[in-house]
């Protein structure tokens, strides 16, 4: 993420998705586990020597990670960090998406290309289910700004059948009031943290709900410590949040259901319904049995500056 992705929004804020074609770009797959911690397995769609002689196992839950635009692994730690927590706490595949030969160009050209993104990412979870005995069931898929929408795309072209997809800070900018993004049908659960939502100037994430459970960290904008540069520090909170939730010791970060952050603040949200509070990060989940009732609503939590970040 860099400062020039403002540029790039400015030149594209008008232009509109059009029709979508087969990817023209690499896309990589890195898979991570134990007994790879350190070096990623490369693999790629049509290629199933490379699937076969990989330490994916299919009995195991998998972890699908995928950046947003201007991101690639090489030069971004926040993806290799988020594997290192999920492997230092449970024996996964993980593996990091990525797409950045798709998302480096103008910001709508990379808009389009979250699309065939999708379409491919859901083609290589079918070689795993086939060649590996992956199970959608297993499958979650995390993705931040324009990867929330690659994922929610994958969900689509899967049916919806996925397990769950997590929004961090799904972008907003040409996917606000549109109907073609991240949204509830496509997984069988969905949740979201919107830290760069601000309805009253352009920010990087959506302000609109995009999940079962939709979690608005100190009113989804204006993070602890983003004020000298709310760009891209606000957009990054989502994944640093959710990887402070995945450490065993770390106060849970338990938000309330509001209708606004001002009746957060001012202490006016029931915490007597189980329905009316939930824990952003891993243990989202939970909500589950209720997101039928969450959908459509906003969960306010108050952040500290520094980790552990959460109250509990």
């Amino acid at each position: 993420m860099k400062l020039s992705i403002i540029l790039a929004l400015i030149t594209a804020i008008c232009a509109a998705p059009a029709v979508y074609s087969p990817a023209n770009f690499e896309i990589r797959f890195l898979l991570f586990t134990r007994q790879n911690r350190v070096i990623e397995h490369v693999m790629t769609l049509g290629d199933h020597q490379a699937i076969q002689e990989s330490h994916f196992d299919g009995s195991k839950p998998t972890k699908l990670i995928i950046h947003g635009y201007l991101d690639m692994p090489e030069l971004d730690p926040w993806m290799k960090l988020m594997k290192d927590e999920y492997l230092d706490n449970g024996d996964y595949n993980v593996i990091i998406v990525d797409w950045w030969q798709g998302n480096h160009g103008l910001y709508d050209e990379a808009v389009r290309n979250t699309h065939v993104t999708g379409q491919v990412v859901a083609d290589m979870i079918k070689d795993l289910q086939s060649l590996k005995g992956l199970k959608l069931s297993d499958v979650h898929i995390l993705g931040h700004s324009l990867g929330a929408h690659v994922a929610g795309f994958t969900g689509q072209d899967l049916n919806g059948q996925v397990a769950r997809i997590t929004g961090l800070d799904p972008a907003g900018p040409l996917f606000d009031g549109l109907p073609e993004k991240l949204n509830p049908s496509s997984a069988l659960f969905v949740d979201a943290i919107h830290t760069d939502a601000d309805p009253l100037i352009i920010g990087l994430g959506i302000h609109e709900n995009s999940g079962h459970v939709d979690f608005y960290p100190n009113g989804g904008h204006n993070q602890p410590g983003c004020e000298l540069l709310p760009i891209p520090c606000n957009h990054l909170a989502a994944p640093t949040f959710y990887m402070a939730s995945l450490k065993a010791d770390n106060p849970k970060g338990v938000a309330l259901q509001c209708p606004d952050y001002d009746t957060y603040k001012a202490g006016k949200c029931s915490t007597t319904d189980a329905v009316m509070s939930a824990t952003l990060g891993e243990d989202a989940i939970k909500m589950s049995m209720y997101k039928q009732q969450t959908q459509g609503t906003k969960f306010f939590l108050k952040t500290h500056l520094l980790y552990p970040f959460f109250e509990g």
